[in-house]
């Protein structure tokens, strides 16, 4: 009833702007998740769903799409009012708390809106990454964007398991072609070790299998990138861009994986189809590392070796 009253107010009011109006609309979307969905009966359920639903697909998404869309091409942070910046926090801790509401009914929309956030959080580390000094000064001054920091909270709070981040992985433009060599790829794989790296320990599955292929793949393909950038710039394309992020988030799932060694063996229950399947998949992982190395050739420097180690370590026990 709060959130109500604050939506109808802001509606009167002849001062309002569009932004403001819709930081409240995201308010009540929220609380309609987390309130109707948990607690009510079946029918206020099922019609709870459909409106919330609704609203992420028509104006939800779309919005955050657009902003993302905005900060991509900016190429810098751009200046947005107070009440829009308020519009896009608000947007995107809609969007993890909802997808949270609906993780356990509705798969297809939690990806949906994480693909969306996840392409948003990119976009917004970017634009810190782009900026140019100003005339007269030597280097950008750095300040915590509260859009970006939203972002990457909401992201980090968002209902994420190993299917989900392959299909971000997948899904992700900016993990693709050439942008895994471009600053956006390198932010983009870096967003994704972290998420990685924040599962923590994983008991071993299909999903799992799957999402440690798809990274050793990805690793693959940023090295043929990163070679086919120094050749054309004519450098020695050492570092820099997706790979040791990516070779690193192989290295974090492998770490945390549950199932295998002395506290497997004396478990049988853990031998299991997720344990063969995880087996499986890591001949083919390793012979992608073997790639890289085969193809950075000289050109492997100190940053992916690193990484390569520490993923070659984790994958052994395996």
């Amino acid at each position: 009833e709060e959130l109500l009253s604050d939506l109808k107010q802001a509606a009167e009011s002849s001062a309002t702007e569009a932004p403001s109006l819709l930081s409240v609309t995201m308010r009540v979307l929220v609380g309609l998740a987390e309130g109707v969905l948990s607690t009510g009966g079946e029918k206020a359920k099922a019609a709870a769903e459909e409106a919330v639903v609704d609203f992420l697909r028509h104006v939800a998404l779309p919005l955050c799409s657009g902003l993302a869309e905005v900060c991509e091409s900016a190429g810098q942070k751009p200046s947005w009012s107070s009440s829009l910046t308020q519009l896009a926090c608000e947007l995107c801790r809609a969007l993890c708390r909802v997808a949270a509401s609906l993780s356990s009914q509705n798969k297809e929309v939690v990806e949906e809106a994480m693909t969306a956030l996840f392409r948003f959080c990119i976009a917004t580390r970017s634009t810190a990454a782009d900026a140019k000094p100003t005339e007269g000064e030597d280097k950008v001054e750095v300040t915590a964007d509260p859009v970006s920091v939203a972002a990457s909270g909401s992201l980090a709070e968002a209902p994420l398991d190993a299917a989900l981040l392959r299909l971000l992985l997948l899904r992700s433009a900016s993990l693709k072609g050439r942008t895994l060599q471009a600053p956006r790829g390198e932010i983009a794989a870096e967003l994704l070790c972290q998420l990685v790296t924040s599962l923590g320990q994983q008991p071993c599955s299909a999903a799992v299998g799957e999402l440690l292929s798809a990274l050793g793949e990805a690793s693959r393909e940023a090295a043929k990138r990163q070679v086919e950038a120094a050749s054309k710039s004519k450098t020695t394309g050492e570092g820099g861009g997706a790979l040791p992020h990516l070779l690193l988030a192989v290295a974090a799932l492998s770490e945390q994986l549950v199932g295998f060694g002395e506290k497997a063996e004396k478990d049988a229950a853990n031998k299991g189809k997720g344990v063969a399947a995880v087996e499986k998949v890591v001949p083919a992982v390793c012979g992608c590392i073997s790639e890289v190395c085969t193809i950075l050739g000289q050109r492997l420097g100190a940053s992916p070796l690193a990484a390569i180690i520490r993923a070659c370590g984790a994958l052994a026990p395996l």
